[in-house]
């Protein structure tokens, strides 16, 4: 009968990034790609810790590197390791920096995003500054005032999508948090809008490619027909590190990482 009829609910904990932390039973950990157009656009780790109804986000910089030791190492960006070399070099990186196992990947949509937030009505969401959303080839720039107003699916979509004007420097970290806001006041009124789970659900399966197997998909399930959204906790934060300036480039260099490459040229 496929995924989408495992009780419905499921999906839109798969959608907003709850998707789970750590141990055995108790929590999973995803790898989350957000993708448009077969380009890798946004990366993020989502633990969620079942039954407690707590999600950490955690996002990395598309533009990333890591370092070896304190010495910076001539390795691709995360963004280009995706497109070229596939998702596992990428979750064994991460898995290492972070000190967790990593199995599973979830890759968004974002058109199908689009579809999904038509599903829900749109998103209300106070967008705490004014931002310039660029002209596209089939789509005229877009001035989204600061302040309450309802996100419909292509306006959320280019939202998400938003990139600041130097796409590696400083200004990415508050394009990243403005996206991060958007993405826990989705899941919030989703959380508090139960009934328009199934609408929803519908949408998920057209936007979303996962490894994730029928047993999580059940797990995920039953937190999401349990879940008092009073009691619901997402944390968000960024994988720590810097920018420098390398050969006239900004790059955003990951702390941490001893003896290990993501991918060498």
């Amino acid at each position: 009968m496929g995924y989408r009829w495992i009780l419905p609910g499921v999906f839109c904990i798969l959608l907003m990034g709850t998707i789970p932390t750590l141990a055995a039973k108790d929590e999973l950990n995803v790898l989350v790609l957000g993708q448009y157009q077969g380009q890798f656009e946004t990366v993020m780790v989502n633990m969620y810790s079942f039954g407690s109804y707590s999600s950490q986000i955690i996002s990395i910089h598309p533009g990333s590197v890591f370092l070896d030791g304190a010495l910076t190492i001539r390795t691709e960006t995360i963004h280009h390791s995706l497109q070229k070399r596939g998702i596992e070099p990428v979750q064994k990186a991460l898995s290492e920096y972070l000190k967790m196992d990593i199995p599973n990947y979830l890759i968004v949509d974002y058109e199908g995003a689009q579809a999904v937030v038509d599903a829900m009505g749109g998103v209300s969401f106070d967008l705490p500054y004014e931002i310039q959303l660029a002209a596209t080839e089939t789509e005229e720039a877009l001035n989204l005032k600061s302040g309450m107003q309802l996100f419909d699916g292509r306006t959320a979509r280019r939202f998400l999508r938003y990139r600041s004007n130097n796409l590696n420097g400083p200004e990415e970290l508050k394009v990243i948090e403005l996206q991060q806001l958007f993405l826990n006041t989705m899941i919030q009124q989703m959380a508090r809008e139960k009934w328009k789970i199934i609408p929803v659900a519908l949408k998920l399966p057209k936007m979303i490619k996962t490894n994730l197997g029928v047993r999580r998909f059940l797990d995920l399930a039953v937190d999401a027909i349990n879940l008092d959204p009073d009691n619901l906790e997402v944390n968000f934060g960024i994988i720590p590190g810097k920018f420098t300036q390398v050969n006239g480039d900004y790059q955003y260099q990951i702390q941490g990482m001893k003896g290990f490459r993501v991918v060498q040229n």
